[in-house]
């Protein structure tokens, strides 16, 4: 497969709004920024699960992706991710069934541990000694004993014991619509990430997201570890690589778009101190040794982000490329703009219209590797 035929675009929604505002109002937001990207041609939104955050108030992707799907026409829509540790695996195999029916088949499914000690503390999950990735590992086990095993059967783990009831004249186990199951997703940010290893080992779709370069390959080697264990390793083009992206005329005016607008203030106020809170601090930048207090917003914006003009966008897309032997989708992180809103809707065109093709033509006679 050649390179520029296989590059598609995404989003991705932690979502991330500032905390202020209103359940409701983000809802708004992220439903028209997913209009937005299909209006544009993007092929697909992923929506994540928080139960308890602020910054990223969206305990039910859902309910959100329910109204996304009756909104739109051809998008994929998948969680971003279901935080497995934190579900009974009988009820979400079900929800996912019926959102699949509800989408004709657009729906994709990511998963993920959860990190969230709040969260935890709610549920009373230990996630100090690793209950939340038991958790993970054996709803995983459920979920697809439901989607490959069609017959009545029982099983018993360390936190769940569930059975497949048979199927009578009053009563079923839903399937999804798509068979056997949509598509699989994992998310991973750390450097050696431990999910994207898993992604590579069971042939789940890895979605790296990533800041640095040296986040980046990491990632990829991670993502190499586990393949290398598989039989059935996931596709180089089903590889999707998460980035923060602002794109307007100029560099000065995209880079004051992040530093003056939310995403400056969101990775200063929260998500720099999240990563350090859950040992990823040093994946930011691509100089381990720079101490925190010089990661600002600006220096991210400049070094770090898929921050700039057309031009600038394109040979920062292009590094990627090159460095990680290409992948099949590049997913945009989306951000609350709500008081910018042109400003933003013109940064995801010019991505779209200007950048992308620009990227697929120079890549257009080369070959994408076919597995990892």
């Amino acid at each position: 497969m050649k390179l520029g035929d296989a590059l598609e675009l995404g989003i991705f929604m932690m979502p991330s709004h500032p905390p202020e505002r209103g359940v409701y109002e983000s809802a708004q937001w992220d439903l028209q920024v997913i209009r937005w990207a299909e209006e544009f041609g993007y092929n697909e939104a992923w929506v994540g699960e928080h139960l308890t955050q602020r910054w990223e108030n969206c305990p039910a992707p859902d309910y959100l992706m329910a109204q996304a799907f009756a909104q739109t026409k051809n998008i994929r829509i998948g969680a971003g991710t279901y935080l497995l540790s934190q579900h009974h695996p009988s009820q979400l195999a079900i929800r996912i069934a019926y959102l699949d029916h509800l989408s004709q088949g657009r729906l994709m499914v990511g998963v993920g541990v959860g990190v969230g000690h709040a969260d935890f503390e709610m549920l009373n999950i230990d996630g100090a000694n690793g209950e939340h990735r038991e958790r993970f590992n054996e709803c995983l086990i459920i979920l697809q004993k439901y989607w490959n095993e069609r017959g009545p059967w029982e099983y018993e783990g360390k936190f769940w014991k569930v059975r497949r009831i048979q199927d009578t004249d009053t009563t079923r186990h839903l399937d999804p619509f798509q068979f056997p199951h949509p598509p699989l997703g994992v998310a991973g940010a750390g450097i050696a990430s431990p999910t994207l290893e898993m992604a590579g080992e069971r042939g789940f779709t890895p979605l790296s997201l990533m800041f640095s370069r040296r986040q980046l390959m990491g990632q990829l080697e991670a993502i190499k570890r586990g393949a290398a264990r598989s039989a059935n390793p996931p596709k180089r083009s089903d590889w999707r690589v998460v980035r923060d992206i602002m794109i307007a005329d100029t560099d000065a005016e995209a880079i004051d778009l992040v530093v003056n607008g939310f995403l400056g203030r969101m990775w200063t106020d929260y998500y720099i101190k999240t990563m350090v809170e859950h040992g990823n601090g040093n994946a930011v930048t691509d100089d381990p040794n720079l101490p925190l207090d010089q990661v600002t917003a600006e220096y991210l914006a400049r070094n770090q982000a898929i921050v700039g003009s057309p031009d600038t966008a394109f040979e920062k897309i292009c590094d990627m490329i090159d460095i990680s032997g290409g992948f099949g989708k590049l997913v945009a992180l989306t951000h609350d703009y709500s008081d910018a809103p042109e400003q933003y809707r013109r940064s995801m065109d010019l991505l779209a219209n200007e950048v992308m093709p620009r990227v697929r033509e120079k890549y257009k006679d080369t070959e994408l590797p076919e597995s990892f």
